[in-house]
This record gives structure tokens, sequence and C-alpha cells, in this order.
């Protein structure tokens, strides 16, 4: 029998692998030093891989609201199986889901569709 979080460290470890054979983006070609928000993804993952759930969910959406496609994936399947791998639901909004869904869809290069404004920060 799988633990909750046996299962959650498989969801995340397919997640990464998913991102890297899907060319997530040009962060992982640089160091991490050069990266944007490397401190903070890196916050996120570490409180994940703590079991931490609620404070990498709410470091995975902060940036994913700020346009980060690989943290919008972890953050929107944190929050649709919240309660059958972590025990335990993550809100989001209407907005969060689509525009999450619309990061992931777009890596690397359309614009934001006409019904999606850009996400102030602190949203």
């Amino acid at each position: 029998m799988h633990t909750t979080s046996t299962l959650a460290r498989r969801a995340l470890t397919a997640l990464v692998v998913v991102a890297g054979l899907t060319g997530a983006g040009s962060a992982f070609a640089q160091p991490a030093s050069a990266a944007p928000g490397a401190r903070e993804i890196d916050a996120a993952h570490a409180a994940y891989e703590h079991d931490h759930w609620l404070e990498a969910y709410t470091a995975f959406t902060r940036l994913a609201d700020r346009g980060d496609p690989d943290a919008a994936r972890v953050a929107r399947l944190m929050h649709r199986y919240g309660p059958r791998l972590y025990g335990q639901r993550f809100e989001a909004t209407p907005y969060q889901e689509l525009y999450w869904g619309w990061l992931q869809q777009c890596v690397g290069g359309c614009g934001a569709p006409e019904h999606v404004a850009v996400a102030p920060s602190g949203c």
C-alpha cells in the first residue's frame, strides 16, 4: 500500500520528467542562480519534498500567477488531485484555473488570449 506522500512524490517526479521531455523552458538550461525565481522554485520544491503541502502549493501558485508554466502545472495538479493525493483541498479561483491551463498550453510562444488578462502580482 502506498502512502499519500509516496504517491505525491511519484506525481511530482512524473511532472518533472514530463516537463523535461516537453522542453518546458529555457530556465532548465541556465544555472540555477541565473534563472529568474530560482530560489522561489527551489523553496517550493523543498516544501513539497518535506510534505509541507500548503506551503508548497502557496509557493507554486505565486509563481504560476506570475507566469511560470512549470509552477502552473504543479499547482493545477495539486488543486485537482489534492484530496486524493494530499488529503486536503487546495483552492484556486476560476481565473487561476484558466490562466494556469493557458500557460501550460502556450509554453514558449503565444500571446495572452483576449479573455485572459495577465495576473497582477499578489492576486
